[in-house]
């Protein structure tokens, strides 16, 4: 019991001061319902994407505030960032494809169509190439976004939801 009790307190106080180094940077007011689907940084801006009201905010930390918007979208889900390409993706549930945002000035490019509706996306620099979620179909896509075409597709067992890559060990998981 004292063990347990020691534990406890050790994260607990491992909690306190992780908290006390966090700093409030700014609050988004997101419109329609509360939360949000995915955010990632991208060229120093974080992309928000916002289903219920079918949008992608663009929020700068510096000026702390919504700077932009990509409006008109179809239920936006994940998101992944091609650094080096200087592009977003962005899984457009509602209409079945990906948006592609330039990180230049954050305007759409085009769009990907895709067989399913995509849900989440990880894009890896190793191999140029975009692997895409669709949950409710129960498939994993891999995607050539220069090419704009689906290269493979490959049936899961379940619904998946979420992609990590590993790059020591060139693997992809699905959970």
């Amino acid at each position: 019991m004292h063990k347990l009790t020691a534990v406890i307190l050790i994260l607990f106080t491992s909690v306190l001061i992780w908290a006390s180094t966090l700093r409030q940077v700014g609050m988004v007011d997101l419109p329609g319902s509360p939360g949000f689907d995915e955010a990632v940084f991208a060229k120093g801006m974080l992309l928000i994407s916002h289903a219920t009201d079918s949008t992608v905010e663009i929020f700068d930390p510096k000026k702390r505030r919504v700077i932009g918007k990509v409006s008109d979208m179809s239920q936006p889900h994940g998101i992944a960032v091609d650094e080096e390409g200087g592009r977003a993706y962005i899984a457009n549930s509602g209409a079945n494809n990906l948006v592609v945002l330039s990180t230049a000035d954050f305007q759409v490019q085009r769009t990907i169509a895709l067989p399913f509706s995509p849900r989440a996306l990880l894009y890896v620099p190793q191999t140029k190439l975009l692997y895409v979620v669709c949950a409710e179909a129960q498939r994993l896509l891999t995607v050539d976004p220069q090419l704009g075409t689906t290269t493979h597709v490959a049936d899961t067992p379940a619904h998946p939801e979420y992609l990590a890559f590993d790059p020591g060990r060139g693997l992809i998981y699905v959970t």
